[in-house]
């Protein structure tokens, strides 16, 4: 078998459109050479990955493919991950805000009030921590306003 003819035959063979005949002939011209051997071993590797190659090509269309690719998983985590810190700053945020109120509101009044002229009213102050009494008309926890006559207003 002459060169032309054995890479026709191995054409034809790797193509699947090669006769009972031909088939024959190209064994037996393999059990033959070392060298045809090994050229046939190199064209069915070249061949096998050419075929992955286009499989996986086709897997990669981007209307038919199930397979995400890299970029699009990583920029999806960069989000996510920017997404968390900056929920984790808000509460951090929040947290700050509120543990200040209540710093700040813990020695101020509950409750201020007013009086109109001429009315009457007894205050008591009985504060559970046994701090001091609210100076002026303020009320604290444990605090008493009872009004005998008039009007009073209160400001929480």
């Amino acid at each position: 078998m002459d060169p032309e003819a054995f890479e026709a035959a191995l054409s034809q063979l790797l193509d699947g459109d090669i006769s009972a005949e031909g088939f024959h002939e190209l064994e037996s011209f393999l059990e033959g050479s070392a060298e045809a051997r090994a050229r046939f071993m190199e064209c069915v590797d070249v061949h096998n990955v050419l075929d992955l190659k286009l499989a996986r090509g086709q897997a990669l269309h981007p209307e038919t493919s199930s397979i995400i690719p890299m970029d699009r998983i990583i920029a999806r985590q960069k989000r996510r991950t920017l997404r968390r810190a900056m929920v984790a700053a808000a509460a951090v945020v929040v947290c700050t805000l509120g543990a200040s109120m209540l710093i700040t509101l813990r020695g101020a009044p509950l409750v201020r009030f007013k009086v109109s002229p001429g009315s009457e009213f007894v205050l008591t102050h009985a504060p559970p921590d046994g701090e001091g009494a609210p100076e002026g008309r303020e009320l604290a926890t444990g605090s008493r306003v009872k009004l005998l006559s008039g009007a009073m207003e209160l400001d929480f």
